[in-house]
């Protein structure tokens, strides 16, 4: 628990939207403003966060950069964590298939604590000034964070997966973890290729692979809610549509794109992880149409 303590504290001082409540009109509020937009940290910060000792935070290279990960193993925190940072502590329903995020922009107030620090010590005097060109600049206070929870990926238990519990709650890490970072990548290289549907596909994959060593083709899909020929209700496929598609109308395309990556993982098989990424989106699905739901930023 004491790491945990460590950790949130960190993130508190970071973000110190972490320590205000969630609730409908928290946004608007002149206390969500005055912390989050502004920095100030109350005195007293409350506690909010149950905690787990299993809670960690670790930054993981990419292509697109060095990406920082908080594990939080507790449901409760992850879903927290997302409504604080991801909707700016408003109150909105987490669907139970969500087990990771990836959140960009988040100011880091700690930086401009510290920047203004060294500002103040070399002498100089007009920090309005400074502090408004210094966050002119987002690399300077912007981060991008991926959160990630606990429980079975996509709401799945061992039982329905070929796997056993220990390994599945380790497969189950490693996707979340990659799946992420495949995000990450793929929106930073390819900005303009967005596919809410097909990005997920080409993400569960690249967990898939680097959890299991191999393209579980039967697990990618029962992971988006197709088992067989049908879709189940619930499944995350839905998560992605625009209002109104029936996820069932998508099964077979869907079976489609998946078996299309399958030859193309085991036709590059000889490539690493990453370059099979970076070919797979420059060439794979070029023209591709379906109606989906908009990327979060």
């Amino acid at each position: 628990m004491d790491q945990k303590k460590k950790i949130m504290d960190q993130y508190v001082r970071r973000y110190p939207q972490l320590c205000l409540p969630v609730k409908n009109g928290m946004s608007k509020s002149e206390e969500y403003r005055n912390t989050a937009l502004r920095g100030n940290i109350p005195a007293e910060l409350p506690d909010y966060f149950k905690g787990s000792a299993e809670d960690r935070a670790f930054t993981v290279e990419t292509p697109a950069g060095r990406v920082e990960v908080i594990y939080l193993a507790e449901r409760e925190d992850f879903e927290r964590a997302v409504k604080c940072l991801g909707y700016k502590c408003e109150e909105i329903q987490i669907p139970p298939s969500m087990g990771a995020v990836t959140i960009s922009g988040i100011t880091n107030w700690s930086r401009i604590r510290k920047h203004k620090e060294e500002y103040l010590k070399s002498g100089k005097t007009d920090w309005q000034a400074e502090f408004r060109r210094f966050t002119s600049v987002s690399g300077n206070c912007k981060d991008r964070i991926v959160l990630v929870s606990k429980g079975g990926y996509s709401a799945l238990r061992a039982e329905e997966t070929r796997y056993s519990q220990e390994e599945w709650t380790k497969i189950t890490f490693d996707i979340r973890v990659f799946h992420e970072l495949c995000h990450v990548v793929c929106r930073t290289l390819f900005p303009d290729k967005k596919n809410a549907v097909v990005d997920e596909i080409i993400a569960d994959c690249f967990g898939i692979l680097k959890a299991t060593g191999f393209y579980d083709t039967v697990l990618a899909e029962k992971c988006l809610g197709i088992l067989g020929d049908q879709y189940r209700p619930g499944g995350r496929l839905e998560n992605y549509l625009v209002s109104g598609e029936d996820p069932a109308d998508h099964v077979r395309g869907i079976k489609e794109i998946i078996k299309r990556i399958d030859e193309f993982i085991k036709e590059t098989k000889n490539k690493e992880y990453w370059d099979k990424l970076r070919l797979l989106e420059e060439t794979l699905f070029d023209g591709l149409k379906m109606h989906t739901r908009p990327l979060q930023p």
